[in-house]
């Protein structure tokens, strides 16, 4: 990715590679940076797409910029609409280029939505920590009934027991656990399986952290 950014990237790396503290108050370091970098939608995209594997030595401690009442009222007015953003863009399956071009047109670069400077600034920190960022693109997945859904998890009964008891395995290491169910999935007749087991898989894990989390709480 081109980015005509050395000195913006030579800034964001030596920031990030020693900076402790909450990403709203790190965004507000970053937006400054980007703003003042040669091509700031481009630093946008290289921020988003690197940030994360950045290690820091966390030597220097990051001067809070938000207060806590502040990031409150911010996500009250304006969490939904950076999600609804993000689902936006995301489901356009635009290719990468234009995904960082639409997001620094709508968030940096325009006052419509977001029309102060703070409010750009926790735009970032909110983007920076969504699980879609960064963005790949990405088709839809394979659709299907629930009659069909349903008679494929008949099919494939006792595979799916299989999948609960090497969940519910003590491993040592979670790659015994990923190579199993890796096994099995290949045991599936066609991709239609796979992906129904796959989907199985996902739910069965989901249901076990929130258990743990539950669990935690009390």
């Amino acid at each position: 990715m081109p980015t005509g950014n050395e000195q913006f990237i030579q800034k964001l790396q030596g920031f990030l590679g020693s900076a402790k503290g909450d990403r709203y108050d790190k965004s507000a370091v970053i937006y400054s940076l980007i703003c003042e970098a040669e091509e700031p939608k481009n630093a946008l995209r290289y921020f988003l797409e690197n940030a994360d594997y950045i290690d820091s030595s966390e030597e220097q401690e990051v001067e809070a910029y938000f207060t806590a009442q502040q990031l409150q009222k911010y996500q009250k007015n304006y969490s939904d609409l950076i999600d609804a953003l993000l689902t936006k863009l995301v489901t356009g399956h635009y290719k990468k280029e234009r995904f960082y071009d639409e997001l620094w047109e709508s968030v940096l670069n325009s006052d419509v939505l977001f029309d102060e400077e703070d409010v750009k600034i926790y735009a970032i920190g909110r983007i920076w920590c969504d699980p879609r960022i960064p963005y790949f693109c990405v088709n839809d997945g394979v659709k299907m009934s629930n009659e069909e859904f349903a008679g494929i998890i008949e099919k494939n009964k006792e595979l799916l027991q299989e999948v609960t008891f090497i969940l519910g395995c003590k491993y040592e290491q979670k790659t015994e656990i990923s190579s199993r169910l890796l096994e099995l999935l290949e045991k599936c007749s066609d991709s239609k399986d796979k992906v129904v087991v796959m989907a199985k898989i996902i739910d069965l894990v989901e249901k076990r952290c929130m258990l743990s989390i539950l669990s935690n709480q009390n």
